[in-house]
């Protein structure tokens, strides 16, 4: 099983790209599973602490509180 996690600051650029997620999810039958939806990386980081399954991750590179290459 793989999680992904979004985190996106725009709540309407997130909200397409959970839609495009679950679709492709549903469509191809994959083993994935959408964790975490979110505009705050600290929320990103506690939850990858506290689990050990592989991880998809799609973050926003520009945003206010930490840039998403420095969340990767």
């Amino acid at each position: 099983m793989i999680d992904i996690y979004v985190c996106e600051d725009s709540l309407e650029e997130r909200e397409i790209i959970v839609r495009y997620i679950k679709s492709i999810i549903l469509i191809q039958e994959y083993d994935m599973t959408l964790k975490m939806s979110t505009d705050n990386p600290e929320k990103i980081i506690k939850m990858v602490n506290s689990t050990k399954n592989t991880g998809l991750y799609f973050l926003d590179i520009d945003m206010p509180k930490v840039d998403g290459l420095t969340l990767a």
